[in-house]
């Protein structure tokens, strides 16, 4: 039942990334208290001029949370998610960003 599920949500986010015109990607990354960090990956897409978010992934962080590696975790995810190659993804973005204070710790 899982695997139907997750087959449908991924019809219907490969579909609607495919079909907009404006997309923003965004990360937010977290460190639990036995410090294993944790990334989500939020795509926000605009349709009829409104804007529908959707939760992409979330996993765990097994490399040093830097930008450069945090970006590199957010085009894959678009990329596997999205059905898209990647010059028409980057066609399509908007913007990209990410918080987290191991981020600005440079590359």
């Amino acid at each position: 039942m899982v695997k139907v599920m997750h087959g449908v949500l991924l019809n219907v986010t490969k579909t609607t990334f495919a079909s907009t015109t404006y997309t923003n990607i965004s990360a937010n990354e977290v460190k639990t208290i036995n410090s294993t960090q944790w990334l989500s990956i939020h795509l926000y897409v605009v349709q009829a001029w409104k804007r529908i978010p959707i939760l992409l992934c979330v996993e765990t962080i097994r490399v040093l949370a830097t930008f450069d590696n945090i970006f590199v975790l957010m085009v894959k995810a678009c990329l596997d998610f999205s059905g898209l190659g990647l010059e028409e993804l980057g066609a399509k973005i908007v913007g990209m960003g990410c918080d987290g204070s191991s981020v600005f710790q440079g590359g």
